[in-house]
């Protein structure tokens, strides 16, 4: 099994199951999801990136997978779980750093 773990300041928030199979309309549904945040742009540590690449916009994913978390968010999660499985298949872990507000995250393959 090859899972990705998410770990939020050395702990594990979340095991997510890389080889997860998503349907025509959930795919479609995280495509355009992509294509919102880079045509519209994306704020990350409260600097606007006006056009995003991959990594930026799983930064993002993954500053909205905390907050949905925090909110008990369940679909939220679901769909932000499901982007960075569909973008990352090759990653192992994220390692994320939350200090006062500003996130940083070291990406494991």
């Amino acid at each position: 099994m090859n899972n990705l773990k998410i770990r939020l300041n050395g702990e594990v928030i979340l095991d997510i199951d890389l080889a997860q199979r998503y349907s025509g309309v959930q795919r479609r549904f995280l495509d355009e999801m992509e294509n919102e945040m880079i045509t519209q742009g994306v704020r990350l540590n409260d600097c606007f990136v006006p056009n995003p690449d991959l990594q930026q916009c799983s930064l993002y994913m993954l500053a909205r997978l905390l907050r949905a978390i925090d909110a008990g968010n369940q679909s939220m999660i679901t769909a932000c779980c499901a982007y960075l499985a569909t973008r990352h298949a090759d990653l192992n872990r994220i390692d994320l750093c939350d200090q006062q507000g500003q996130l940083t995250a070291h990406w494991v393959v």
